[in-house]
């Protein structure tokens, strides 16, 4: 008896791929949207950004290190809240 097999099919993978695009640029599209309104919601997809970027990354998964993917996107979602607040603090100096 043959053992069940978790390989994806290569149509899997492209649909596996198109899927991780799909999110990204919807992330990144609102994260922009987010950011140019003036948004705290910028922060959340900062974060969901990063997360769903290190499970594609092939650096990440060497990472053992438990909760490290929550680090990372953690430092995404605080990068994003900062760029947020240093554009409107350059917009409200008219220096943008």
């Amino acid at each position: 008896m043959k053992g069940i097999s978790l390989a994806l099919t290569d149509s899997q993978r492209r649909v596996a791929l198109f899927l991780r695009a799909f999110t990204m640029s919807t992330l990144q599209a609102a994260g922009v949207y987010f950011i140019a309104h003036g948004s705290l919601l910028a922060g959340i997809t900062g974060f969901l950004i990063s997360f769903n970027w290190t499970s594609a990354s092939r650096d990440a998964n060497y990472h053992r290190v438990p909760y490290s993917r929550i680090a990372y996107a953690s430092g995404g979602a605080c990068g994003t809240l900062v760029a947020l607040f240093v554009s409107q603090m350059l917009y409200r100096m008219h220096l943008l």
